[in-house]
């Protein structure tokens, strides 16, 4: 005899047994035809069901989890250098690994003064500066490198390389944008606008700390 057909059997045992208990002093009670009928329809019903198997729940399991992930969204893990990307969807974050990033900003690095600097926000963690070049604003920040950045990365192509042995990547993010991040002296540092490769690497290889 199956599972089944066992717990099966024991809910007719059941029930007869129950019956029993209230009608001990009563004349026995006798079940409709009909009642009969349907009372083995649903047993044989529970005897066909198929039993719900551990490989069904690992299944089901894994349905849940991609419903989660398909929500709230994932992200895939790619490495290069110290920048590590968690690829999503429509960004991707990303983290630097750094040994020797400094708390705070300890100094100001700023273009040569043969480009026009349009405007400076300078704080404790972070700064920003916009400059005007070849009639474009270009924005330069630096932050400390604990910082986590976000990227668009997603159905774009990212290069990765290094300047003056430092790593970088750049993305070219449409026509008439693109962005270099970079790492140098224990800061982050980021060149976003108008801007080709070169020009960025070469601005970014120009830069020097500010005279206080």
């Amino acid at each position: 005899m199956t599972f089944d057909e066992l717990i099966a059997q024991g809910i007719l045992d059941t029930l007869d047994e129950k019956c029993a208990q209230y009608h001990t002093n009563e004349r026995k009670h006798h079940f409709s035809f009909a009642y009969k009928v349907n009372r083995r329809r649903t047993i044989r019903a529970y005897k066909k069901r198929k039993p719900f198997t551990v490989r069904k729940l690992k299944y089901a399991l894994l349905m849940v989890i991609l419903l989660l992930f398909a929500l709230v969204g994932f992200g895939i893990w790619r490495q290069h250098g110290k920048f590590s990307f968690n690829v999503f969807s429509d960004h991707s974050d990303v983290r630097i690994k750094s040994d020797n990033s400094k708390a705070k900003i300890e100094e100001v690095y700023v273009l040569p003064d043969e480009y026009e600097l349009l405007s400076m926000e300078s704080g404790e963690y972070d700064v920003w500066s916009t400059y005007l070049i070849n009639g474009e604003e270009i924005v330069i920040s630096q932050d400390k490198q604990s910082v986590e950045h976000n990227a668009n990365t997603e159905n774009r192509t990212t290069e990765y390389f290094t300047i003056n042995d430092f790593d970088a990547f750049y993305i070219q993010i449409s026509d008439n944008y693109a962005e270099l991040t970079w790492l140098f002296d224990g800061y982050s540092f980021n060149i976003s606008g108008n801007i080709d490769k070169n020009c960025a690497v070469n601005l970014a290889k120009s830069l020097k700390v500010k005279n206080t």
